[in-house]
């Protein structure tokens, strides 16, 4: 990306040596921003956010008790993406959340490793 001007963080892509190798790697790509909401929904149940609604473009959303089919059905390549930099953002806040939490209740260092050492964070 850097060789043509463009920001690695702002764009997608590489060069590929020609057509065959560049559209093997488009259905890659496609197939994984397909199944994307149902890692999303694992990540999620695995955290125990089950009935956690999070916010996709104004909408609120229960990513955890959502059906295959509901997910595969309703999230195309780009609500996918909305998808998830939403879950991200929240569970970000959730986590600096938590950890103001700890931080004002004088929680000691072991109790906090404990509780967030689960195969999630690994």
């Amino acid at each position: 990306m850097q060789l043509f001007g463009i920001d690695p963080l702002a764009g997608w892509g590489h060069i590929t040596a020609g057509g065959t190798i560049a559209n093997i790697e488009a259905l890659w790509m496609a197939r994984n921003l397909k199944v994307l909401p149902l890692g999303l929904r694992q990540v999620v149940r695995e955290l125990g956010l089950v009935g956690h609604a999070f916010t996709v473009n104004g909408h609120r959303q229960v990513l955890g008790a959502a059906s295959n089919q509901d997910l595969l059905r309703r999230y195309g390549p780009l609500r996918a993406l909305d998808l998830r930099d939403a879950v991200l953002r929240e569970l970000e806040e959730l986590f600096y959340r938590y950890v103001q939490l700890v931080e004002e209740e004088g929680v000691r260092e072991e109790l906090i490793l404990k509780l967030v050492d689960r195969k999630v964070w690994e």
